[in-house]
């Protein structure tokens, strides 16, 4: 007789993951994970309480993954570019994903537009846009609000707007559009 195959947590919510991805997060179900996994769904009872406990935990997983992500990007040289290039492969990854991530309310947790929106206070963010853009603190912070509005944007101009005819088209609008954020930032101070 074969071994029993173990499934750990980590695994179910991996599945549970890339099922959102494929069909989003209203697709996710005992079941479904079971199948994608091929496994009863055992495991999943296991280690989740009920479907909302399995969901949240669901969501809790994809939203650390990403934050993760987030502050890796943040802290590359260009961050304002290269944060718009993330939320781009974000968008085009999966337009499920990105409506978990960035407008999903379900619970008491910040989604990751409000974990940016909040970054306002974060020193060290502030501290680099203070220094690379030669801004006051307030001025920085002002910035860094900016960012995050132009950066909600994201999700509706790509894939949903045929105005910018491809990717490097619509990097040139956000760069300027950031830069004269930097000009608004300058007088602020």
């Amino acid at each position: 007789m074969p071994p029993k195959q173990i499934i750990t947590k980590e695994q179910i919510l991996e599945s549970a993951y890339e099922i959102v991805i494929e069909k989003g997060l209203q697709q996710i179900t005992a079941r479904n994970v079971a199948t994608k996994m091929k496994c009863s769904t055992q495991p999943i009872y296991w280690y989740f309480d009920n479907k909302q406990d399995f969901l949240h935990s669901v969501y809790l997983y994809i939203n650390k993954r990403y934050i993760y992500e987030m502050f890796c990007v943040l802290e590359k040289q260009d961050f304002f570019v290269e944060t718009t290039k993330w939320l781009i492969n974000i968008t085009k990854k999966s337009q499920y994903l990105f409506s978990v991530l960035f407008y999903f309310n379900g619970y008491d947790d910040d989604n990751l537009f409000d974990v940016m929106r909040n970054l306002v206070d974060d020193k060290e963010i502030i501290t680099k846009l203070e220094i690379q853009y030669q801004l006051s603190n307030k001025g920085a912070r002002y910035l860094y609000m900016r960012c995050c509005v132009l950066w909600a944007s994201v999700n509706r101009q790509i894939g949903k707007n045929s105005f910018f005819k491809n990717e490097d088209q619509f990097l040139d609008f956000m760069s300027s559009m950031f830069f004269e954020a930097i000009e608004f930032a300058k007088l602020k101070d």
